[in-house]
């Protein structure tokens, strides 16, 4: 069985990862974008 691999890319504009205090944001914003893209995908395997 084939899987199909997708590419996420998250645009951290601003933020500097290897500042402690950033990183949650980062973090939460690539949440964000995986729950985007997770509904997305769910919603267009029902049509």
């Amino acid at each position: 069985m084939q899987q199909d691999i997708k590419q996420l890319t998250v645009i951290l504009d601003g933020v500097d990862v290897s500042d402690p205090s950033q990183e949650k944001i980062a973090s939460d914003r690539f949440i964000e974008e995986m729950k985007k893209t997770i509904t997305f995908q769910q919603t267009t395997m029902l049509l």
